[in-house]
């Protein structure tokens, strides 16, 4: 609340929803609306979250809306930036990046929207893939007429979760006017307690979310633009609620997802243009397979987590002589542009503990690199992840533990439909199948 009340632009109207709390919520709210006249007070029954969203709409009375949720907390200037961009270039809404923002772990910044081409210049057409990215309704502002005239509102449904997904979506169809911003301005809490994001036991709410919109669309012709994003971010989506829930429900959620496609593509409406070659193999081996597909997605998240928290780096550089391996890759690739991808703990003690001189180093990516001030990695050429999709090279060596969902992320993501969509990319360092008996029955 005091990083509302604080806010540099001071013309706000501060609309406060007790959703029927039996805490000291309402007393904590009374205090605050008792010494500052911009807070508006509503004190309800508890009927969801979604309906209290909703209703806070229908009450505001300001040019431009935004949503604060509680556990967070916007930069003092933020409402001030994206309103002042809002009105010097009409928009129907502007969004910024943002902190996931930790009591443990400090803050960490987080784009909106992948491609730099799109960030801080007017965009008129949103159904780019770029798009699929962010679902936030939180990041912006929206313009209070466009948002009405549109009849955009949240879904009403039980519980908190996925409420965004559809009301960010909808925006995006409707709105012709509206911009990126590449500034961090608010902060996303990702350890609050009794977050509704942590509750791991109602698997198919965002199914909810994604149905009403195709329904939508499929009942709309000249919305039709929009199936390639919507099934985009679907997948993307579903996949994160995969890994979100509880090992229980994962088969009923994957098969749940399987008919999902299934439908949509007996209905005419599946249209899988942002889909990369290796996103449209997994979609087909789900739809095939699904039980095969589980056992592929549940085996490589296993092996994320091993190497995550059970390596001890130098010794299994040692153990799988790391130098040998480097030569090796030297003389294969000799003459070869060769980018490095990672700029962390594993690829910095390869570089402090090896002689990677031999290699044809054109440059190291890292997402760390993004906007920094200084770009400094053992005197290498550094890059940012986005700067690969145009980088001359011929090899992309990973040099991160986490190297399938690396891997994935440049297949299906990052370098899709760019230059780079067929370089090679192969991992620095790799396991010996010796090496992996050896672990397997030291584990057992």
């Amino acid at each position: 609340m005091e990083a509302v009340l604080n806010q540099t632009l001071k013309e706000l109207e501060v609309i406060c929803i007790n959703d029927g709390s039996d805490d000291a919520t309402i007393d904590i709210l009374k205090e605050y609306a008792g010494k500052d006249s911009r807070i508006v007070l509503v004190d309800k029954e508890n009927e969801g979250y979604a309906i209290s969203l909703n209703l806070g709409i229908s009450m505001a009375h300001g040019e431009y809306l935004a949503v604060l949720d509680p556990d967070d907390f916007p930069s003092l200037n933020m409402y001030e930036i994206l309103y002042n961009k809002a009105k010097e270039y009409g928009l129907d809404f502007v969004k910024a990046d943002f902190y996931r923002y930790s009591s443990l772990l400090g803050s960490v910044k987080c784009k909106i929207i992948e491609d730099r081409n799109y960030y801080n210049k007017l965009l008129t057409d949103f159904s780019i893939k770029e798009s699929g990215i962010d679902s936030s309704t939180w990041s912006g502002i929206y313009k209070t007429d466009f948002v009405r005239d549109n009849n955009i509102k949240h879904l009403e449904k039980p519980g908190v979760s996925f409420c965004d997904q559809g009301f960010s979506f909808q925006i995006y169809m409707y709105a012709q006017r509206g911009m990126f911003l590449d500034i961090p301005l608010y902060n996303y809490r990702v350890d609050a307690v009794g977050s509704s994001m942590k509750c791991r036991k109602r698997p198919f709410l965002i199914n909810d979310e994604y149905l009403a919109l195709e329904d939508f669309i499929s009942s709309n012709d000249d919305m039709s633009k929009f199936f390639p994003l919507l099934y985009y971010k679907k997948w993307y989506y579903y996949m994160w609620n995969y890994h979100r829930i509880l090992p229980i429900y994962r088969p009923a959620v994957l098969l749940r997802m399987r008919k999902e496609f299934i439908d949509s593509e007996k209905q005419g409406h599946l249209n899988l243009e942002f889909f990369s070659t290796s996103l449209k193999h997994k979609l087909s081996m789900l739809i095939k397979n699904p039980f095969l597909f589980m056992l592929k997605i549940e085996n490589e998240e296993k092996i994320l987590k091993q190497r995550s928290w059970n390596m001890d780096i130098e010794k299994y550089f040692e153990d799988v002589n790391a130098q040998k391996q480097i030569d090796k890759l030297a003389r294969k690739y000799k003459n070869k542009k060769i980018v490095i991808y990672g700029a962390g703990l594993y690829c910095r003690t390869l570089f402090e503990n090896y002689d990677m001189s031999k290699l044809h180093i054109a440059a190291v990516a890292d997402r760390s690199f993004e906007g920094a001030a200084k770009r400094d990695f053992f005197g290498q050429n550094c890059i940012s992840p986005y700067e690969l999709k145009e980088f001359d090279c011929d090899v992309i060596l990973l040099g991160v533990q986490e190297m399938l969902k690396i891997l994935d992320y440049l297949e299906d993501e990052l370098l899709a439909d760019t230059k780079n969509e067929r370089v090679k990319i192969r991992p620095l360092i790799r396991k010996p199948f010796i090496y992996a008996i050896k672990e397997f029955f030291k584990n057992r």
